[in-house]
């Protein structure tokens, strides 16, 4: 069987369905020429469609080995190391692939994701700055760059961001009312952040960074109840692998219960 038959064959498998057939036709692939760069690649993405990120990142790891000048097979890679949590190895894939196409906004901006999870703040700043030169209607881009500033004390700034943020893309609606609600709330505004965060509270009732965030200005009122109700909640609703970043959320909200639960009931 030639290399053309093998993809067919892995393109009506995916065009009926049937991932499972899928990978193995790539696998067979693989066994007719272990140095197809096509069939490793084809099989990591379709390991992505079955949750196995494990088999992704070792697919696109043979891609690199055959291929060690491929932007895509390095930024992929990164993307599913970042999406782990695994951070050190996001970065230094997301390096690789800005140093082989320093022009695509696409590796800036997910490594801007990665150092704000290691609380990198002015490397955030830098990256997201960076990819908004390339794509000035990358909204995501905004939204970290204001996460970014506002960690750096840059209140207007930050507000700057996530109001274009939601200009670009209205159905960011939530967000931006949540990071908008923390900024008013840095500044003292309490009321206005209230109003902010009980509005993302409609939206989205189930978002765990609104009861963080209006925990966070009730704590800055001092009003201890509220506060500790909605760091309650947020802790209820959190999952997912935790980074620096959130882990720095999360041990301020264990300790403000431990400090006041008690006596807020």
């Amino acid at each position: 069987m030639q290399e053309r038959q093998f993809k067919d064959q892995v393109d009506a498998h995916e065009k009926a369905g049937d991932t499972d057939a899928a990978i193995e036709t790539c696998t067979r692939w693989i066994e007719y020429n272990p140095d197809s760069v096509h069939a490793y690649a084809m099989r990591g993405n379709l390991k992505v469609k079955k949750n196995d990120e494990d088999g992704a990142i070792a697919d696109y790891t043979e891609v690199i080995r055959l291929d060690p000048r491929s932007y895509n097979a390095h930024y992929v890679r990164g993307c599913h190391y970042l999406k782990k949590r695994q951070l050190d190895a996001a970065i230094a894939d997301f390096d690789a692939a800005i140093k082989r196409d320093p022009k695509d906004r696409g590796a800036y901006y997910s490594r801007s994701v990665a150092h704000l999870y290691n609380t990198q703040f002015t490397r955030t700043l830098e990256d997201t700055t960076i990819a908004i030169r390339l794509d000035n209607k990358d909204y995501c881009a905004f939204l970290y760059r204001g996460l970014a500033r506002g960690e750096l004390g840059d209140l207007d700034g930050a507000e700057e961001d996530f109001r274009q943020m939601l200009a670009l893309h209205p159905e960011s609606e939530t967000t931006a009312s949540i990071n908008l609600g923390w900024i008013e709330g840095l500044r003292g505004n309490y009321d206005k952040a209230l109003e902010l965060l009980n509005k993302a509270e409609q939206l989205e009732p189930e978002y765990e960074a609104i009861y963080w965030t209006r925990g966070k200005v009730y704590a800055l009122k001092e009003d201890r109840a509220l506060a500790v109700s909605d760091y309650k909640r947020a802790l209820a609703l959190r999952h997912g692998i935790e980074t620096k970043w959130s882990l720095r959320f999360l041990h301020e909200m264990e300790a403000y219960i431990e400090q006041w639960g008690s006596s807020a009931e």
